[in-house]
């Protein structure tokens, strides 16, 4: 019974400092909650597309805007730098890019030199993760033998926005 007792009041001991150990978490540590909408269309076909933060990455090399289209479709977009710019197929140094994938096939601009496309941060605000642009472009299927004869998609009139929700 005595051995019983010192246990309950050691597992409760330590309930009690594992509870209190727990901290709240400060104001200058609360990372914004975000919103990522897309819209654009793909072969002709409208989406209105609306995610939550874990959809927005940011390194110290680059931003990836992400959407689902559906339970397999992504729609990606990597933006190489954290500035107002337009990066095109001829662009210089890092480009941004676009891609489309399902399980079954993937589409990117980063595959064929051909690929035209442009994709342009509009406004960014670093301090409030805001950031909002445009994209466009003839994205070709990865893998695909000949540029003339390849599959592509094509997607028109993309905007994307990544909002902090207040």
């Amino acid at each position: 019974m005595t051995i019983m007792r010192k246990l309950t009041t050691f597992l409760l001991s330590l309930s009690i400092l594992f509870f209190l150990s727990c901290s709240k978490e400060s104001d200058d540590e609360k990372v914004p909650a975000l919103e990522v909408v897309f819209t654009c269309e793909i072969d002709g076909v409208s989406y209105d597309l609306k995610e939550d933060a874990e959809h927005y990455e940011k390194t110290e090399t680059e931003q990836t805007i992400k959407a689902m289209i559906n339970d397999s479709t992504k729609l990606l977009i990597v933006l190489p730098v954290f500035e107002v710019g337009e990066w095109t197929k001829a662009s210089d140094g890092d480009n941004a890019f676009i891609r489309y994938f399902n399980d079954y096939q993937h589409f990117s601009t980063t595959d064929n030199s051909s690929s035209d496309y442009q994709v342009t941060i509009t406004s960014i605000d670093q301090s409030t993760t805001m950031i909002k642009g445009t994209f466009s472009g003839k994205l070709y299927k990865v893998r695909s033998v000949e540029s003339d004869t390849r599959e592509y998609s094509t997607i028109t009139n993309g905007k994307f926005e990544v909002l902090e929700q207040e």
